[in-house]
């Protein structure tokens, strides 16, 4: 999409030069496009199985569906005002997405207090969401979170943007994507830190698959289900970057395949 930002925006491209537009991708279409790579990731049976081993269980479908939601959650720090004004100079102050997403993550009655329902997800959620949020690599100590990282002028509305309403929408949307993982179901997802390692790893993969413009392109116009198109591009990616290897193909020098 050309011009200013309307709402929630998660990409931009800057102008090259002085005729062209300031593009931007609405919030809600990378997040879905993270989603789908993780999603078709998963469905391949050697990062099923080798998941399912770092969490001493077989994982099931409605918890691999969850794994899911949490990946298409990991930019929900760019709902802050701060991080918008990257693309609207007049909302003020400039601020990051990470740090500032684990802050809230933890404040009592803050802007993501909708999330607190994934809590009967298992105790393993609250450590795999914040895999999730550090997708560029740093690790972070979330106890410290809420303290030193929470400025409440990030999360009050301004302008036509409200955080914590955009926080419901981005959950809602992950109710339509997966439906599935919001079923009652008596399996926990994993706590391990082997497993929320691993996971991490596999956030960061999607997003820098899902960053790649040859497959998921900016949008032209704002999409009412971004999941419709990103699903068959994750498979394409997928299979365009040879990650789809036969499980018997993947084998060390002591012939496993896991």
């Amino acid at each position: 999409m050309q011009g200013e930002p309307t709402t929630f925006w998660g990409k931009l491209r800057r102008p090259t030069d002085d005729t062209s537009l300031l593009e931007w991708h609405p919030l809600a279409e990378p997040c879905p496009d993270v989603a789908a790579v993780v999603e078709a990731l998963l469905r391949l049976p050697v990062w099923r199985e080798r998941l399912s081993r770092l969490a001493g269980k077989r994982l099931t479908d409605v918890g691999l569906a969850r794994l899911c939601v949490l990946a298409a959650l990991h930019d929900i720090g760019k709902l802050n005002i701060g991080f918008q004004a990257k693309g609207r100079p007049e909302l003020g102050t400039i601020a990051g997405h990470v740090t500032e997403a684990l802050g809230a993550l933890f404040r009592s009655r803050g802007p993501f207090s909708c999330m607190d329902e994934l809590a009967v997800w298992g105790d393993g959620t609250t450590a795999l969401f914040v895999s999730a949020l550090c997708h560029h690599g740093r690790p972070y100590h979330a106890d410290a979170m809420a303290d030193t990282t929470w400025q409440a002028t990030w999360w009050t509305p301004r302008g036509n943007l409200n955080p914590r309403v955009g926080a419901e929408d981005l959950l809602g949307r992950c109710r339509s994507w997966f439906p599935q993982a919001f079923e009652a179901d008596d399996s926990a997802l994993p706590d391990a830190p082997a497993f929320s390692h691993a996971f991490a790893g596999l956030v960061m993969l999607a997003d820098w698959m899902g960053s790649d413009t040859r497959f998921f392109q900016f949008s032209e116009a704002q999409d009412d289900d971004r999941m419709k198109f990103a699903r068959p591009k994750a498979r394409e990616a997928v299979v365009a970057m040879a990650l789809d290897f036969p499980l018997a193909s993947r084998m060390d020098s002591e012939s496993r395949t896991i």
